[in-house]
Formats: structure tokens, C-alpha cells, sequence
């Protein structure tokens, strides 16, 4: 009997790993009194942190322990959030209650968000901070000329402000180029028992809750992401 007790508790513990296995087991730690979020299947673990820049730049991480590299190729990512859809994508910051009590989602509209290319980000963030300069230097402009006296001394130093806040501009400009030259996701191959880590920038939206699905070596991760929730 103590036999047979035996064998049926192996089985059901081969059963119970077979099917852990199968499915994916999405979890979380705490960084910074944030969540992280991260899955392991098949040898392959994703993590997606959203601690730094928050979710419009998550940081993602790929482990391999697969016995083998494959491409990963973030141009296959995708990310929505929800909206209610008789009320149209200006709900999409209103659905708290949707996460918080577990209703079902299957009523609300997917809200598809643009993720950039390298290429795109680059060009979107560089304008950006072109114009943000630009705009910050007019101001200070019209502050000098209203507080300064028109004598040519108090027009000299006026240039040289303008002059330190378009070299500050510049500094800043060229910092966040090289940010996102070193640290965006690209196409790369991953080799067995290496991780690779890089950041995507998507296109920013009021809302609250994003989903990533993330394709990796075959198979789908999908996380969804509340900006809400702290440790």
C-alpha cells in the first residue's frame, strides 16, 4: 500500500511540474519600492523594469538559458493600453477599477501604441530638446529685455546668456543621444547562458496601465504594466 501511496505522489509531483512548466508564471520583486516584473519559461527569462523612465521606456532584460542563441528582434514588440470603447481612447486613464477588482477586460477596446526604431527615437527625442531649448532661450530673451536696461554692456551679457543656455542645450542634447545610442534596443543575437538588456521608447499617452507583448525565441510574454502600483 505504502507502495502504491508512493508512485501516485510521484506521478502527481511529475504531473504538477510537467504543467508548470507549460504555462507561464508571470511574478515580481521590488526596486525602489517599485515593482519589476518578470517571467522564466522554457529557458528563457524576461524581465521588463519600468523604475527609471517609467512605462513609455521600459527597461527590458533577456536571459538565455535555452542551450542554444536566437534573435531577438524588439521591432516585433508590441504595446497597448485599454479604453472603453463606447466612450472612446480619452478613458484609457480611467479604468483603475478594471485593474484593481479583476473585471473582465474582454469588454474594454485595445488602444495600440507606437513603439520607435532606434532611428526614430533618436530623431523624436534630439527635436524635442531642440525645441525645448529653443523656446527656453525666447523666454529668457524676453525676460533680459524687460529687466535689463538697452545700454550695450546690458546687451553684452544678455548674449552671453543666450550664449551659456544654447551651449547648456547642446550638452544636454548630446548626453541623450549617446543614452539612447548605448542603451535602446536593437536587433541582437543572444547567445546561451548571456543576458542582454536595452530600453524602448513608446509613444506617450495618458494613461496608466500599458501591455507589452514581447516575442522571444518563439514564444509571447505579455505583461501588463499599472503605473499606479508601488511595493
Amino acid at each position: 500500500m505504502k507502495k502504491v501511496i508512493l508512485a501516485l505522489l510521484l506521478v502527481s509531483t511529475f504531473v504538477v511540474s510537467a504543467t508548470a512548466q507549460n504555462e507561464k508564471v508571470y511574478k515580481t520583486y521590488v526596486k525602489n519600492d517599485r515593482l519589476v516584473h518578470y517571467c522564466n519559461y522554457k529557458g528563457v527569462t524576461v524581465i521588463v523594469d519600468v523604475t527609471e523612465s517609467g512605462i513609455f521606456e521600459p527597461q527590458i532584460s533577456i536571459i538565455n538559458d535555452t542551450g542554444h542563441e536566437f534573435v531577438f528582434e524588439p521591432k516585433k514588440i508590441k504595446a497597448f493600453c485599454y479604453a472603453i470603447d463606447a466612450q472612446g481612447k480619452s478613458t484609457r486613464n480611467m479604468l483603475g477599477m478594471y485593474f484593481d477588482k479583476k473585471l473582465d477586460k474582454s469588454l474594454l477596446a485595445k488602444d495600440s501604441l507606437r513603439i520607435y526604431t532606434y532611428e526614430n527615437y533618436s530623431r523624436t527625442q534630439s527635436n524635442a530638446i531642440f525645441w525645448g531649448n529653443l523656446l527656453a532661450q525666447a523666454m529668457v530673451a524676453t525676460m533680459d529685455a524687460i529687466a535689463q536696461p538697452n545700454t550695450p554692456e546690458a546687451r553684452y551679457w544678455a548674449r552671453a546668456h543666450q550664449e551659456e543656455l544654447a551651449a547648456a542645450g547642446e550638452a544636454t542634447k548630446a548626453y541623450e543621444l549617446q543614452r539612447i545610442n548605448e542603451g535602446y534596443w536593437r536587433a541582437n543575437t543572444i547567445f546561451d547562458m548571456t543576458e542582454h538588456s536595452g530600453f524602448i521608447g513608446i509613444k506617450r499617452r495618458k494613461a496608466d496601465h500599458v501591455v507589452l507583448e514581447i516575442p522571444v525565441n518563439g514564444e509571447t510574454f505579455s505583461f501588463l504594466i499599472d503605473a499606479r502600483k508601488k511595493y
